[in-house]
């Protein structure tokens, strides 16, 4: 088994708590990818497995183990029947009663209005419908209904152009859930495109909460973030924040 184009991310986190996440990953000859996920320098507690290997034409697997925990989870998703999906994710070793393991079986369909997509998990007996609108409007330019027949509610999501003032480009994305008690609740999200290096988001929630971050592109391998919890909309309102740098190297 020949491996090709080794890649290595690694992850630091500095907040409240720190951390250190690695992932050295591999391409196979054929197909899929194996890799190894550990945490600092300490690899008793590593993950390793394979993801996206074909096992036949319609049939992808992915494979993952814990040896410290000796548990792991398996993944088959099945695409034999044309614009459906079928996935099935049980845990590692398998579960004594089978009816546990998440089966989920999602159906697309591009209609003359919009492109509609039902995910089914037939076990636990739930069921979602998601409505997705490409519009040719200068306040909107995406709706996406999504409908929960579980949890009875629905969530609609409004997108808007990327508009470009002052050399930035600023988007919106306002998203309502409701049921039928009425507004559940409301989410706003602006995003600014500063430079090809440098961009900005801020979400904002009904409750007066959400959080600021930005992300600025060190160079071609490594991107650093900085993340603000909105607590409240007063000047004690921002939470301490967290810096994240992410590296990539491939070799």
């Amino acid at each position: 088994m020949n491996m090709q184009n080794t890649e290595y991310k690694s992850k630091i986190n500095i907040g409240e708590k720190h951390s250190l996440t690695n992932t050295i990953s591999a391409k196979l000859d054929k197909s899929g990818t194996a890799f190894v996920d550990f945490d600092g320098g300490d690899l008793s507690n590593a993950k390793v497995g394979i993801k996206d290997l074909n096992v036949l034409d319609d049939l992808v697997a992915s494979v993952e183990w814990t040896n410290s925990k000796k548990a792991g989870k398996l993944k088959l998703v099945s695409t034999r029947i044309d614009n459906v999906t079928i996935t099935a994710e049980p845990n590692l070793p398998l579960p004594a009663d089978l009816s546990t393991v998440k089966v989920e079986v999602q159906a697309k369909q591009s209609l003359d209005i919009c492109d509609a997509k039902v995910t089914v998990n037939p076990l636990a007996r739930t069921a979602t419908l998601e409505l997705v609108k490409a519009l040719d409007h200068q306040l909107c330019k995406e709706a996406k209904l999504e409908v929960n027949a579980t949890s009875q509610n629905g969530t609609l999501t409004l997108t808007t152009p990327t508009k470009r003032q002052m050399d930035i480009d600023h988007s919106l994305e306002l998203k309502l859930v409701a049921s039928k008690s009425g507004l559940d609740s409301a989410q706003c999200v602006y995003k600014a495109g500063v430079t090809d290096e440098l961009s900005a988001k801020l979400t904002l929630k009904d409750n007066k909460t959400g959080s600021l971050s930005a992300d600025y592109k060190l160079g071609p391998n490594m991107k650093a973030v900085a993340e603000v919890p909105i607590t409240s909309l007063n000047a004690q309102g921002l939470g301490k924040p967290t810096f994240t740098i992410d590296t990539t190297y491939e070799f």
